[in-house]
């Protein structure tokens, strides 16, 4: 290979070989013109390479590459180079972990194999239903294969298109699915054994492992070495802390793996290769929790303040002026910020207009009262009437708790009030139904403590049970044609969505200044009035680490602080995600721990695009859902399906709007409906 070839003429030479495979040049001619050119290749360069030809001016598609993958991966097999990253081959590192699955893998492979050389060459009459249940079990431990992807696609794939290489993980991500497939049709064929032939239980399991090992060198030697090029020791802390949520296959990591560098001292990083067990869990369990806290900003020492003094010419005379840094950290009012900056809560990022959409469309009824027994904040939005069932309007704000419910109800609140407030610790949510106007309805009252058991206030959900009935099918998986929209016959027939005129113009209003750092103060002299004007240009880098967490955010119909405002989310009974309107994922709350979603989430699905946060048999789906919300032919979408963990998901997508009618994402709500079905059927 000629040393003068710059890393574009590699990419460049190396599509001209793909484009000859794709327009029929056998294989080991191109090998030929491969090996004439390339001593070695590195991963990164194959994942640009396919970039160029899925995303620049070839003929090649994403299909053809598809297609090539496993002829891609034989051209490379003895050339790609080797990766390398701190710590690697540790116990416990996530490169270590997937290694180690695969090991696995292969020796379930081979103990199948044997199985179904012994079996078939047994008579009916010899076979033991004890050896079926071996085969079944040995099928069972491999169809674990199934975490190892999960893990890979939530974790490795939004890190790797973080990094610009957003076309392996589309291909191997439909691989993986083929792959799947093709293990769903081996697995049937052994339970219909020994009613057919065991030649075709071999024939589909030989068509499954023979893909099922190609995939396993495609992780081993251009996957991981993608990343181990790419990514940053933090990266794989990260995929490390979130590996748990969605399990191993086979084998559990035998230690706990923390970088050196989150270690106190040397001496600590010294012996970290020691650390098993409860030591290493420990240690990383307080790294993860601090992780996920907001980080504050560092408080400057005494020793660190320094004096400046400047003299300034006066007319009459000198005004000496000294400045003394504080020693306290300098918080952002949210509020003088740009509408359009986003600002953490919880795991995600919202900006403020995306902030009042996810509260305005949630399908239930928000309400917070503060520690003086005052409402300070109501989701209430009259322009969904039937969604809201007139419990609360924008009169509702800085009322008293003791004039906002009906006589039914309000004694029995002001007895849980007065009980929260003497409990001085954490206490249980209050539930209670009752026949509002238009329904029964399930209120969930939830007290507030701060940390040091102080009461707070409570958070008030209110939920229209009747809401589920209108689940008047078993399953619906698919989406609903458009033209059922346009004849009325959906089903959810009260969901409006907003128009232009349907926000009171008394909703208070929000801010539209960018962030301003100025401080006046006007000082009398016995001449005169000298006026001193500071402007702060040490804005940190990371916006969030200055945000005041305490000063509440200006909302449409109230006020809440960001901490009250994460501790609202993850109290609402369902799953909640946002999508902006560039088809980005923002934003998940955290109801329960990510391994016990429904659909599991994790921080490094924050900011991957919509499409690939599901495998690729769903994004026409996807694209056609996006589409017609864009386009205002639907407004909404419902699914539901029972599950074999005797749940019932419900699913409701929703377009979200700003006033002018213009399409600004989608939130999406995921609820376990069964408890509500088995108690009002």
């Amino acid at each position: 290979m000629s040393t003068n070839q710059q890393p574009q003429e590699r990419i460049d030479i190396l599509e001209g070989i793909l484009l000859r495979l794709h327009n029929g040049t056998p294989p080991e001619e191109v090998q030929e013109v491969f090996n004439e050119h390339f001593t070695g290749v590195s991963a990164i360069e194959i994942s640009m390479m396919e970039h160029q030809l899925m995303n620049g001016d070839s003929e090649i598609t994403f299909e053809d590459v598809l297609k090539l993958c496993n002829v891609h991966a034989n051209l490379f097999k003895h050339a790609v180079m080797d990766g390398d990253t701190p710590d690697a081959d540790q116990a416990g590192h996530p490169v270590q972990v997937f290694k180690d699955e695969n090991h696995a893998f292969r020796a379930a492979l081979m103990r199948i194999n044997n199985l179904l050389n012994v079996l078939g060459d047994l008579a009916s009459e010899e076979l033991e239903a004890g050896m079926l249940r071996g085969l079944r079990r040995q099928f069972d431990l491999l169809g674990q294969f199934d975490v190892h992807y999960e893990r890979k696609e939530k974790l490795f794939f939004p890190l790797m298109e973080h990094y610009g290489h957003d076309a392996p993980p589309k291909v191997m991500w439909a691989k993986d699915d083929e792959i799947r497939e093709q293990f769903k049709a081996a697995y049937q064929k052994m339970e219909q054994f020994p009613e057919i032939d065991m030649i075709e239980v071999k024939n589909a399991f030989a068509e499954f492992e023979y893909e099922f090992n190609e995939m396993i060198f495609k992780e081993e030697a251009i996957l991981i070495n993608i990343l181990l090029e790419a990514l940053t020791v933090d990266d794989w802390y990260q995929i490390a802390q979130e590996s748990d949520a969605y399990g191993y296959a086979i084998i559990r990591p035998s230690e706990e793996w923390v970088p050196k560098h989150l270690y106190a001292s040397d001496d600590e990083a010294s012996d970290v290769s020691n650390l098993v067990g409860d030591k290493a869990a420990s240690k990383a369990t307080t790294v993860s929790s601090q992780s996920q806290q907001v980080v504050s900003l560092p408080v400057t020492t005494s020793e660190a303040k320094r004096l400046e003094t400047k003299r300034l010419a006066i007319d009459g005379g000198y005004l000496t002026v000294t400045f003394e840094p504080d020693s306290r950290p300098q918080l952002t009012n949210p509020n003088l910020l740009n509408r359009s900056t986003e600002l953490k809560v919880g795991d995600g990022y919202l900006n403020r207009d995306q902030i009042n959409l996810v509260l305005d469309y949630l399908p239930i009824e928000l309400t917070v009262v503060n520690a003086n027994d005052l409402v300070i904040f109501s989701n209430f939005n009259d322009a969904w009437p039937k969604r809201h069932f007139y419990s609360r309007d924008y009169n509702t704000l800085g009322r008293s708790v003791e004039t906002i419910y009906q006589r039914s109800l309000k004694d029995q609140m002001l007895q849980w009030v007065e009980q929260f407030k003497s409990a001085k610790t954490a206490a249980d949510k209050q539930t209670v139904r009752y026949q509002g106007p238009h329904g029964m309805v399930k209120l969930d009252i939830i007290p507030l403590f701060d940390i040091k058991g102080n009461y707070e206030g409570y958070i008030e959900l209110a939920m229209r049970l009747d809401y589920f009935d209108r689940v008047n099918t078993r399953v619906k998986r698919e989406l609903t044609p458009v033209e059922a929209y346009h004849s009325h016959d959906v089903f959810v027939s009260d969901f409006q969505a907003f128009e232009n005129n349907q926000t009171k113009a008394s909703a208070p209003p929000l801010p539209q200044s960018e962030a301003v750092n100025l401080d006046s103060r006007k000082l009398k002299f016995a001449e005169g009035d000298l006026t001193l004007t500071w402007e702060n240009k040490n804005m940190p880098p990371d916006l969030n680490a200055a945000i005041d967490q305490e000063c509440p955010i200006h909302l449409r119909n109230g006020a809440l602080t960001l901490q009250q405002l994460t501790r609202l989310m993850n109290a609402v009974p369902f799953e909640i995600t946002f999508v902006d309107d560039q088809d980005i994922f923002q934003y998940f709350n955290n109801i329960v721990p990510y391994k016990d979603m429904i659909f599991v989430r994790t921080p490094a699905q924050v900011k991957r695009d919509l499409e690939l946060c599901h495998p690729p048999y769903l994004w026409p789906t996807i694209k056609e859902l996006i589409q017609s919300f864009r386009e205002r032919q639907r407004h909404f979408e419902e699914l539901w399906y029972p599950t074999a963990n005797n749940e019932y998901i419900y699913i409701l997508y929703q377009a979200t709007y700003d006033l002018a009618g213009n399409f600004t994402g989608i939130v999406e709500t995921v609820l376990d409906i069964q408890p509500f079905l088995s108690k009002n059927k």
